[in-house]
């Protein structure tokens, strides 16, 4: 089957639009580029130091003082991806909205569904 994608940079994220030559609709994946705030609050959310983070997101550790540094260095969004999936899979949550930017910590389900703290 042969697929054709783009990708689009808009504010912050990027889409892919993925087309399938059998099928006439659009399939569109949005990720969200994280900002070095977002980064420095969801490991201090986790209670993670940056090697932590670096070790899980399989990142260099220089790399990631890249993206959570304030002047404004180049980054590899790859990186920027590993760091965003690394923190998503430990339960982080990215909030972007016209007004700025944020994170949140969800609770395990388990424990929220036994009455215990996490």
């Amino acid at each position: 089957m042969k697929r054709r994608f783009w990708v689009a940079f808009v504010r912050k994220a990027i889409i892919i639009i993925v087309v399938l030559a059998s099928a006439p609709r659009f399939v569109a994946v949005i990720a969200f580029m994280i900002t070095a705030r977002q980064s420095r609050a969801a490991r201090a959310l986790l209670g993670w130091k940056q090697e932590t983070l670096a070790d899980t997101a399989q990142v260099s550790l220089t790399a990631l003082r890249r993206l959570e540094s304030e002047s404004g260095l180049r980054v590899y969004e790859t990186t920027r991806d590993q760091v965003r999936r690394a923190l998503e899979g430990n339960g982080i949550v990215f909030l972007t909205t016209e007004k700025g930017e944020g994170v949140m910590v969800m609770r395990n389900a388990n424990a929220a569904d036994s009455g215990k703290r996490p």
